[in-house]
């Protein structure tokens, strides 16, 4: 499914702006919560919502609507015990992962968005937020949904189950091969310092942004 060489093309030829928003990201998030903090833990609230907008705005998350800044961190405060059950997991073992909280947080990142509360979201304005704090979705854009893998459909829109699939056969691909566990493990440590928590959904984002 991953070829190791593509990656590294992938990542050298991906977007600079990008990789370095996320590594930034990243940093703050693993400085926090290897020291027994949490990002969405009142201490440090303001500061995530304040790094998520500035970033969220350059990503384009809401478009064509904008970002309203009270909303995101009404949300915010909404999935903090979701989140704080959730970063303790990893692609890897998604299927052990407490539906109850991953919907919690579903439907409360896509009424950011959608202001509904079905579990039909338009998927970026879940995933974006989600990839920076979690790491373990993809961002789902329109040019990864497309090389994906997956007979997935190409509307912006998905419901909750649809999401959970595609990370789950993610899931099960990547437990299938050590070499790519191993080689992401790596990657992660010369990248941030650390390979304690590997951010697979955002490795794979980048990998299937630029290709199949």
């Amino acid at each position: 499914m991953i070829e190791p060489k593509k990656f590294e093309e992938r990542w050298e030829t991906f977007s600079s702006k990008y990789i370095n928003d996320f590594e930034r990201f990243w940093k703050y998030k693993l400085e926090i919560e290897n020291n027994s903090g949490n990002i969405l833990d009142k201490s440090h609230l303001n500061t995530t919502h304040h790094r998520l907008c500035e970033i969220l705005r350059g990503w384009q998350a809401y478009r064509p609507f904008g970002l309203d800044r009270n909303i995101l961190k009404k949300a915010l405060k909404s999935i903090s015990e979701h989140y704080k059950v959730i970063c303790n997991y990893s692609l890897r073992n998604i299927d052990e992962v407490p539906r109850t909280h991953l919907k919690s947080i579903w439907v409360e990142l896509g009424k950011v968005k959608s202001e509904s509360e079905s579990d039909y979201q338009y998927v970026i304005s879940v995933c974006k937020p989600l990839m920076l704090m979690w790491g373990q979705t993809l961002a789902f854009d329109s040019k990864v949904r497309k090389n994906i893998p997956h007979p997935v459909t190409a509307k912006s829109r998905w419901k909750f189950e649809t999401w959970i699939s595609i990370l789950q056969d993610f899931s099960h691909k990547i437990n299938q091969n050590p070499e790519i566990i191993d080689f992401f493990k790596e990657w992660s440590r010369k990248r941030f310092g650390t390979n304690d928590s590997v951010p697979y959904g955002r490795f794979l984002d980048i990998y299937f942004y630029s290709g199949s």
